[in-house]
């Protein structure tokens, strides 16, 4: 099935795990490489293997329909400091995974991020907030009601992490560095640390079921097309 990616957009996917049975994964693994199964059969969760194999393998069906390559052609490798990246052509992705969601993102014209992150309670969120958050984001965030605080966090959070992210450093790039408000359009990065902060910065929250939040970003102007969801399984049936 082709799907269209302009030059300057991305296109987001996410998969409910619960909807990926044993089936799919097995037909998914066959699409990856030895070096990525062995890698895999190293974690110790099988959720952990069961998330890995459907993301690799839906964006490997993915690809064959945007670019026409075959699945069993593409090649990944990591950079040195981990984010996986394509190993050729202008296109770029980026996979992340909490509870029963992964998310994808394909994005032709630089390197993108994204994150997700099922919203729940933690024991000492103000700690965290004070820890790696900007000085102005924990003066907003600490003043929040303990109802709403859960929710706002990992709506900062997410941002943040796909920021990091998209420049290929996850959290090695200091959170307090850089700031991200919201607002009625959606967020914004408004503070950045060089060299990167005259980049023309995106970043969007993504519409997720309730008790989810994700969010994507780029250090370039990137149009984002939608965020689908998606079922690998009927990605394999109909290849």
């Amino acid at each position: 099935m082709r799907t269209s990616l302009p030059p300057g957009a991305a296109r987001c996917w996410h998969v409910d795990l619960a909807h990926v049975d044993d089936s799919d994964v097995d037909g998914l693994a066959r699409l990856l490489p030895r070096s990525e199964i062995e890698r895999v059969e190293r974690y110790g969760r099988l959720l952990d293997r069961k998330r890995t194999i459907t993301a690799h393998g839906a964006l490997r069906l993915l690809m064959r329909g945007i670019a026409g390559v075959r699945p069993d052609s593409i090649v990944i490798e990591r950079t040195a400091q981990g984010k996986p990246k394509f190993t050729s052509g202008d296109y770029a992705f980026n996979i992340s995974h909490s509870g029963d969601k992964v998310l994808l993102v394909i994005a032709r014209g630089g390197e993108v991020g994204i994150d997700v992150e099922r919203i729940r309670d933690l024991s000492d969120i103000p700690g965290i907030i004070r820890q790696f958050f900007h000085a102005d984001e924990v003066r907003e965030l600490v003043c929040l009601p303990k109802t709403r605080l859960s929710e706002a966090f990992f709506r900062l959070w997410v941002c943040k992490e796909a920021i990091a992210k998209s420049l290929g450093l996850g959290l090695a790039l200091d959170m307090s560095t850089y700031r991200v408000i919201e607002e009625l359009n959606g967020p914004r990065l408004t503070a950045m640390p060089e060299p990167w902060t005259r980049k023309p910065w995106s970043l969007q929250a993504l519409p997720l079921p309730v008790g989810y939040a994700a969010a994507i970003a780029a250090p370039w102007d990137m149009k984002v097309i939608g965020c689908h969801p998606l079922l690998p399984g009927l990605l394999l049936r109909n290849r």
